[in-house]
């Protein structure tokens, strides 16, 4: 998450937006990304008006960008938490699709409701307490040794 924070820190300056608008842009725009596509996402949204991908994440990120709270538009569990980890609060657990596979290796995350999220959100918290770490970073370890590389 140091890593993304620099980001949203840098484009955030090179842009002229605030640092909640940038984190939440890349938040919108992260839903199936690979961290490379997400950051190139954002940063072609913010420089050109506009980027491909998922039409409805686009369209939330845009009213982000215009928002005067733009962490107020992070409505689902998710993107909420993964904004705000960008922004270095990292008391919230990002539960993503690696995330969930590797709390479910048999699940189906397209079943996941908001009572499987806290579930396994509240698993993971429990764990990072365990091993006097935050959420965000036992979820982070979990993220690069489950996809295998530091994406």
């Amino acid at each position: 998450y140091r890593e993304g924070e620099q980001f949203v820190t840098d484009t955030a300056l090179t842009y002229g937006y605030t640092r909640e608008q940038i984190a939440t842009v890349v938040a919108h725009l992260s839903p199936r990304q690979s961290w490379v596509r997400n950051k190139a996402m954002c940063t072609e949204l913010v420089s050109t008006g506009n980027t491909r991908g998922l039409g409805a994440c686009i369209a939330r990120a845009r009213v982000a960008l215009e928002s005067s709270d733009p962490i107020a538009t992070l409505k689902g569990p998710k993107t909420r938490s993964f904004g705000l980890n960008l922004l270095g609060r990292y008391e919230t657990t990002t539960v993503d699709v690696w995330a969930y596979r590797a709390a479910c290796p048999s699940g189906d995350i397209e079943r996941m409701g908001i009572k499987e999220y806290r579930r396994i959100a509240k698993a993971y918290e429990d764990t990072a307490k365990f091993y006097g770490i935050t959420p965000a970073q036992f979820q982070a370890v979990i993220w690069c040794t489950i996809r295998g590389k530091a994406d």
